[in-house]
């Protein structure tokens, strides 16, 4: 086998394996729900691509694209410049005091962020401070569904968000 074949073989069992043992455990761990990842896809110009993500039974992504744009690569920064999320599926249900469930694991994640920030060096507001920020998050065909108690279900299919100045 030539180098243009075993390179790139290589590269992808190495961040299979990396994903596999260390990512889903840390994501698992964090959401305290089981979580799966399909394919992963990384390419030389900074994006990296998910199909078939699930995290418990409320959260389902077709595919996740998280894009670095050349000039934050330029500057060092490997935060993501653009994100997209494609026909994710969000499941809710009503808890007896009206929140939803959901925001639970919405909280047990960014307490573990905040963790992992702090522990990183400085502050929470000092690592914070120097995080690259997000410059756009699109979602398409999404669907959110929300089981309100003895009420019913609410269903909103085909859900997009497109980030405009000012707001969504």
């Amino acid at each position: 086998m030539t180098a243009s074949v075993l390179v790139p073989l290589c590269l992808y069992a190495y961040t299979r394996q990396k994903i596999q043992s260390g990512l889903v455990p840390a994501l698992a761990a964090a959401a305290l729900e089981p979580v799966h990842i399909g394919t992963v896809e990384l390419s030389l110009f900074g994006t990296l691509r998910v199909e078939d993500l699930t995290i418990g039974e409320s959260l389902s992504v077709q595919e996740l694209e998280a894009s670095v744009g050349m000039q934050t690569l330029m500057r060092g920064d490997f935060a993501p410049d653009e994100v997209r999320v494609v026909r994710p599926r969000v499941r809710a249900r009503m808890n007896p005091d009206g929140s939803l469930d959901l925001s639970e694991l919405l909280a047990r994640l960014r307490r573990t962020r905040a963790k992992s920030s702090v522990a990183g060096g400085g502050t929470g507001a000092e690592a914070t401070a120097r995080t690259p920020r997000l410059r756009r998050i699109v979602v398409a065909g999404g669907e959110l569904v929300v089981t309100l108690r003895d009420i019913g279900v609410l269903e909103a299919p085909d859900v997009e968000l497109w980030p405009q100045r000012g707001g969504v």
